[in-house]
C-alpha cells in the first residue's frame, strides 16, 4: 500500500509492427500476456481465505504488468498473485508506479520470460475494439465492440481532467485492468469501470 505513492518508473517496451488482426488472432496471440490478478484476504465472516480475481496484462518479458489502481489498493489483502494465460502462477514483488487519477498501476511480477503485449494509440471513434478479461471468474473471455466516444472528466481531487475512452464491448466485475485491443492487435486502453444507461444506482431502479 505504501508503494502506491510511487509515481513513475522507466521500462523498455517491445517493438510493435501494426497489422490487421482478427478476433481469433488476438485471442490466440494475446492470451499468454493477459493475467489474472488475485488478492488473497482472510474472510471476516468465515475461517477461510478468499481470492478476488481481477485482470491485467504484461508489458515486458521481465515481468512488468499493468492493471488498475483500485485492483491493488486493498489494505486488507494479505498478498497479490498473478496467473498468466499459459498457466504460470507467480507472486507480485512490488509496485513500480501508480496513478490514482487515471486508475493505472504498474506491477513487477516475480520471474522472467513473460509474453508482453504491444501498446498502440490508434483507436478512433467507431473503430472495432476487443477485450480479453475475466468477468465474474469467467476467465479469458473475449468480447467485441467499438469505441463509442471519448469523454473528459474532472479530477476528484485537484484541478485538471482526465480523458476516458468509452467502448461497447461487454465486460463485468473482474475485468478491471484488462487490455482493450484495436484492430491492429495493439493495446489502446485498459478496462476501468462499467456504466449502465438504464439503471440509476442512487435510486435503485431503471431509468425511464
Amino acid at each position: 500500500i505504501k508503494q502506491l505513492s510511487r509515481r513513475s518508473c522507466a521500462i523498455d517496451l517491445p517493438n510493435f509492427t501494426p497489422r490487421k488482426s482478427s478476433a481469433a488472432d488476438i485471442a490466440g496471440a494475446a492470451r499468454p500476456g493477459v493475467v489474472v490478478i488475485g488478492d488473497l484476504s482472510k474472510c471476516k465472516k468465515c475461517p477461510r481465505w478468499h481470492v478476488g480475481a481481477s485482470s491485467g496484462f504484461m508489458l515486458t518479458t521481465s515481468g512488468v504488468c499493468a492493471t488498475c489502481y483500485h485492483v491493488v489498493n486493498i489494505p486488507e489483502s494479505a498478498t497479490l498473485i498473478a496467473m498468466t494465460g499459459d498457466g504460470r502462477i507467480v507472486p507480485v514483488k512490488e509496485i513500480l508506479a501508480a496513478n490514482p487519477y487515471t486508475d493505472v498501476v504498474l506491477l513487477q511480477l516475480d520471474g522472467a520470460g513473460f509474453t508482453p503485449l504491444p501498446l498502440d494509440t490508434e483507436a478512433p471513434v467507431g473503430s472495432t475494439v476487443r477485450v480479453l478479461s475475466h468477468p465474474d471468474d469467467h476467465f479469458f473471455t473475449l468480447s467485441e465492440g467499438m469505441v463509442s466516444r471519448y469523454v473528459a472528466l474532472p479530477l476528484e481531487k485537484g484541478p485538471g481532467e482526465v480523458t476516458f475512452m468509452a467502448v461497447t464491448a461487454d465486460f463485468g466485475a473482474g475485468s478491471s485492468g484488462a487490455p482493450v485491443f484495436n484492430e491492429r492487435g495493439g493495446v489502446v486502453g485498459l478496462v476501468n469501470n462499467t456504466q449502465s444507461l438504464y439503471f440509476d444506482p442512487r435510486k435503485g431502479k431503471d431509468l425511464q
